[in-house]
């Protein structure tokens, strides 16, 4: 698994096919509307406050509340609890809810006020869903409301037998919970700056027979049904949770997807991630089940792979026009929203370079970027990783390298050199991209 032949970067699939590669089901977690599902009551199980005597310790407030005839659970938190929790400077405040048996619904209710000075992140962990709102992003939805307004979330379990037909044919008897958030009773459907994570959610979830971790996923449903895969969704041993970030509220399920193919006997080093994120929608095949691992990436091939791996859409500003980006290609929506986020720049003569091969020094420079607006940085990296070729790169391609190498995405070669202007390989590539979803 060493000398570069693990370092992932892969390919989308259908690149030589047209507009097959356009996809359109990878939501990402990022936007599809930020609809909620109507219904999703459950024949109105609307929670009256049930009182429960909260246990208040340093960044945490535990309740065990009972719920009513419905299952529904409603608490409503103060701002001395909040406060008191709060007293020894904690960054996270965790608010968790034991729920009894059968308890289907849940509702947490805390004054903003008690948080808008300087909001630390807030962790709801409801038994039915965990869902963690980072400081900065509270700090935004606070920016504009009323310092006395009420932040309520609100998790329900969703009956998969009450889901249209197709949905319910791709779930099973896997969970659905229908997420809800008002400011001030105001819906809050959006979160999150372009490009960013916005709120993470962890489902409890534990494997079934026969099924592998890499194949579990998330799909957002939409009001009429349809499904998108949320593509950083992914189950966590450590946690028993399959964890994913969300930039709007709605339905979401935990789904199990399995995508083979039977070339991959040459690479098994690189066999989950391309059946990850072929699971996901990232990647595809080149037909007659075959992924050819050892093929090369065109650079509209890894960034489009790069876009969807993130769910980023279509749709803000679209950065300088490329002359050999045509619209309507099926990588031009995923080459243009790139741009537009400034993860890549064109060849400098006008043109993007569509059917360049990318090299290993492009695509570690494409994914330190991509990190760095999605995480806000390498995760995990020292950046004390150093090649004894990379001396004569530009500095942000050197530091970008250093860093996805320490931080364990990318590998160099075992005689200590990295291989720069190599060209990656589509195995590669998918390696290098499911590395990055799990940071």
């Amino acid at each position: 698994n060493n000398g570069g032949s693990n370092n992932g970067g892969g390919n989308n699939g259908g690149s030589n096919n047209g507009g097959s590669n356009n996809g359109g089901g990878n939501n990402g977690g990022s936007n599809n509307g930020g609809s909620n599902n109507g219904g999703s009551n459950n024949g109105g199980n609307t929670a009256e406050k049930v009182e429960a005597v909260p246990v208040v310790t340093q960044g945490s407030v535990q309740l065990k509340p009972q719920s009513n005839a419905q299952g529904a659970v409603a608490v409503q938190l103060t701002a001395d609890e909040i406060g008191r929790a709060l007293a020894g400077a904690a960054d996270t405040l965790t608010v968790g809810v034991a729920p009894v048996a059968d308890t289907r619904k849940i509702s947490i209710s805390l004054p903003t006020n008690a948080l808008t000075s300087s909001p630390p992140a807030v962790a709801f962990n409801t038994g039915l869903a965990e869902v963690t709102f980072p400081a900065a992003e509270l700090k935004r939805m606070f920016g504009g409301s009323d310092s006395h307004a009420a932040l309520e979330l609100t998790v329900e379990q969703i009956e998969p037998a009450s889901l249209p037909i197709a949905a319910r044919e791709q779930i099973g008897s896997r969970p659905v919970v229908d997420l809800k958030l008002t400011l001030g009773g105001t819906p809050v459907s959006r979160f999150g700056e372009e490009g960013g994570n916005g709120v993470q959610v962890r489902i409890p979830y534990k494997l079934q027979p026969g099924e592998a971790a890499h194949n579990v996923i998330i799909y957002y449903i939409a009001n009429d049904g349809t499904l998108s895969v949320v593509t950083n969704g992914q189950f966590d041993a450590a946690t028993g949770t399959v964890t994913f970030d969300v930039r709007h509220f709605s339905y979401y399920a935990v789904a199990y997807n399995v995508a083979t193919f039977d070339d991959l006997a040459g690479a098994p080093w690189a066999q989950t991630a391309i059946e990850a994120l072929a699971a996901r929608g990232v990647v595809e095949g080149k037909g007659s089940s075959l992924y050819d691992p050892q093929g090369s990436v065109t650079r509209a091939e890894f960034v489009t792979m790069l876009v969807r791996t993130y769910g980023w859409q279509a749709g803000s500003d679209s950065g300088p026009d490329f002359s050999d980006v045509t619209t309507g290609e099926w990588y031009a929506d995923e080459v243009n929203t790139a741009a537009g986020l400034r993860i890549v720049n064109g060849r400098g003569n006008g043109t993007f370079g569509v059917n360049d091969p990318i090299t290993r020094e492009e695509m570690a420079l494409l994914l330190a970027r991509a990190l760095q607006l999605v995480h806000g940085g390498v995760s995990g990296s020292s950046g004390a990783a150093a090649f004894g070729d990379t001396a004569a790169l530009s500095a942000e391609s050197a530091s970008a390298i250093a860093s996805v190498a320490s931080a364990g995405l990318i590998n160099g070669f075992p005689n200590g050199l990295f291989e720069p202007g190599e060209h990656a390989t589509r195995a590669q590539a998918a390696t290098v991209l499911y590395r990055a979803l799990g940071k």
